[in-house]
This record gives structure tokens, C-alpha cells and sequence, in this order.
């Protein structure tokens, strides 16, 4: 089996998100494509890689704080401990009627069940939606009380708001808000993109098994490794400087 390797995405700098975007841009310049059936992975990065790139070019300070980054990253585990914690509850409840319960469940499709994967405005947008409506809504407000829920819409209300503080504080004045805001948006956007490339590139590459598509793995693996490996280093280092 022709394995594709990881990257933690999110763990990426600024500088190394935009280096690897190329990397796997020109990689895939020379690549059939078409042949291998990779047109829904590869069409979408590119035009992810071209929108981010056509944003992001140095031009001073970088646009995305390590702030902001930690702030969402806050927010999208206070999400999906929330999520896990109604399927649970759905789990335990399972043959039993709770119409409370079927409220929290609706309101985390309609605001988006993978939420956390959204860019940053859309999330937020989503977010609100779905802090709103628990709060007002009634059957929701009694799930909260049933299942003692109060807890971990809190902390998803703090994280949400922490984010925001951050977001408004740093691009305070209205246009160079806009401009960091698509930035940052595009960036998420282009690291999902990325991953769901590697994804289609191992199953077609199992698929195929070409010369050409092994050549591009293994390319794309000594890409993936020297990034894992310069992520790993620099968690060390920050480690023992903590210590």
C-alpha cells in the first residue's frame, strides 16, 4: 500500500503554510491530473493556493498573530467538546424521547456540524448564530439545565469572545481589517484544501499505481517529512525553553 504522509497543518508558521502551498502548487503544474482522476482535489487547492497567495505576500508584519491562531484553535476544541459531549448524550439517551435533546442537535446541524473547519469569519458568524440560540431558545435552555450543560456553552461563549477581542483589537481600522480578515480566512481554507489533496492523492495513487504518481508521492512525502521534522524541532525547542 502506497502510504501519503501527514502534516500537522495547523502547527505550520505563516512563512512555511505559504512555502509548502508552492511546494505542492508546482508539484502538481506537471502532473496528469486528469488521468488520475484527481481534478476534485487538485482544482480546488489550486485555486485555494492562488486566492491565499495573491494575499499573503510579505509586505511587513505578518497578517495572522500566533494570538488569533491560539484563540481559534480554543474556540474549535470548546466546539467539538460540546458536539462530542450531545452525541454522547444521544448515545446514553438512545430509545429514549428528549426533545431538548433533539434541539441541541438541530442547532449544531444548522450552524454546521464541522463548524471548526470553517474560515475564520464564517465561523465566527456561526458561532454567534449558535450561541444565540442557546440561550433563547427554549427547549435548548433546558437541555442546558438537564443535561448540566451551562459549563460548556460557557466555555464556548469565552473562547468566542476571546477570539473576537483579539480579532478587533489587532485590525482595528476598517480596511486594514478587511484585508487581514480575507487573509486569514484564505489560510484556513488553504490548509483544508491541503488535506483533503493528500487524501485524494493516496487513494488515487493506490488506485493507479503509476510511475508518475509514486515519483509525485515520494515527492510530496520528502516535503511532508522535512515540514513534520521542522515542527517537531521548533515544539523541542519551546519545550525546553518553558522548562
Amino acid at each position: 500500500m502506497i502510504e501519503v504522509k501527514t502534516i500537522p497543518s495547523y502547527n505550520l508558521t505563516v512563512d512555511e503554510t505559504r512555502a509548502i502551498g508552492k511546494m505542492y502548487f508546482n508539484l502538481f503544474q506537471d502532473f496528469d491530473v486528469a488521468t488520475h482522476h484527481l481534478e476534485n482535489y487538485v482544482n480546488p487547492f489550486n485555486t485555494a493556493w492562488t486566492d491565499y497567495d495573491a494575499v499573503s505576500k510579505p509586505s511587513g508584519a505578518s497578517v495572522i498573530t500566533k494570538e488569533i491562531r491560539d484563540y481559534d484553535q480554543d474556540r474549535d476544541y470548546d466546539f467539538l467538546i460540546f458536539r462530542s459531549y450531545v452525541e454522547h448524550l444521544r448515545y446514553v439517551q438512545r430509545g429514549a424521547e428528549s426533545r431538548s435533546l433533539d434541539e441541541l442537535e438541530l442547532l449544531i446541524q444548522t450552524y454546521g456540524y464541522s463548524l471548526q473547519a470553517f474560515g475564520y469569519i464564517k465561523q465566527s458568524s456561526a458561532m454567534d448564530g449558535l450561541l444565540k440560540d442557546l440561550r433563547t431558545k427554549e427547549k435548548a435552555i433546558e437541555a442546558i439545565t438537564e443535561f448540566q450543560l451551562e459549563e460548556k456553552v460557557a466555555a464556548m461563549e469565552a473562547s468566542q469572545q476571546k477570539f473576537m477581542d483579539a480579532y478587533v483589537q489587532k485590525y482595528e481600522e476598517k480596511a486594514e481589517k478587511a484585508a487581514v480578515g480575507s487573509a486569514i480566512e484564505l489560510r484556513k481554507v488553504l490548509l483544508e484544501k491541503m488535506m483533503k489533496l493528500l487524501t485524494g492523492l493516496e487513494i488515487a495513487a493506490n488506485m493507479f499505481m503509476s510511475e508518475e504518481i509514486k515519483d509525485l508521492v515520494q515527492n510530496i512525502n520528502a516535503i511532508n517529512e522535512d515540514f513534520s521534522a521542522r515542527i517537531q524541532s521548533r515544539e523541542t525547542r519551546n519545550e525546553i525553553g518553558a522548562s
